[in-house]
């Protein structure tokens, strides 16, 4: 399985699932861990609120790898500065 990840991401296959549907299991125990956990910040959210880009990625069944590469082979036309200009930290 590990050695399919880099190059097939959440559509790589283990034990005839996609890994993204693994994840999602792993993610609802997660969820349900930190629903029970009630530490709720200065808004009344819980710590939930951290899985929601996790959560996006899984049921867009996208890596944040994959929609680099599908702007760089698309709209940026192979502009490898554009990805820099995307990921860099800060301002």
């Amino acid at each position: 399985m590990s050695s399919r990840i880099p190059r097939e991401g959440l559509r790589s296959l283990y034990r005839g699932r996609e890994v993204r549907l693994w994840l999602r299991e792993v993610m609802e125990y997660a969820d349900e861990g930190l629903k029970r956990r009630g530490r709720l910040d200065g808004g009344g959210e819980d710590e939930r609120q951290y899985l929601e880009g996790v959560w996006e990625t899984i049921e867009g069944g996208k890596s944040p790898s994959d929609v680099l590469l599908e702007k760089y082979r698309g709209d940026w036309g192979g502009d490898l500065g554009k990805v820099y200009e995307e990921v860099r930290y800060g301002g």
